[in-house]
């Protein structure tokens, strides 16, 4: 398919960082979280208004 005149190529950029921690004095609950964001480029604000897209996660599980 081709693209159309005007159209950029870039979409965007991903970034994410994410971390996992255990600590040494209690090693029965585990804590992992992370945030990732996502900044659109000028490909995708040709066709769709977007402002910048942040997402999180926190989980603790709990072992034995």
């Amino acid at each position: 398919s081709q693209i159309p005149q005007g159209l950029r190529h870039v979409v965007g950029f991903h970034y994410g960082a994410g971390f996992r921690c255990r600590p040494y004095l209690n090693e029965q609950w585990i804590t992992l979280g992370g945030l990732s964001v996502f900044v659109p480029g000028q490909g995708l604000t040709d066709i769709y208004t977007s402002p910048t897209i942040y997402s999180g996660f926190l989980a603790v599980k709990f072992v034995y």
